[in-house]
């Protein structure tokens, strides 16, 4: 998903709308969503480094 896209539609929509008070809510609920997924993404990648580093440990074990 695009949350900068939705992130700032909702601060233009913000800025014009002020007392938007759901508005607000979804601002807070997309900004708090993006850094889920900023945080996932970044175990993601250090599960797979880790996944690396296990095959080749695995792999230099069977050579011995």
């Amino acid at each position: 998903m695009d949350y900068e896209k939705k992130i700032n539609g909702l601060q233009k929509h913000l800025r014009q709308n002020p007392k938007d008070y759901q508005a607000v809510i979804g601002l807070l609920k997309a900004r708090s969503d993006a850094i889920e997924h900023e945080i996932h993404e970044a175990k993601i990648e250090r599960l797979k480094k880790v996944a690396k580093y296990r095959r080749e440990y695995n792999e230099e074990q069977a050579l011995k």
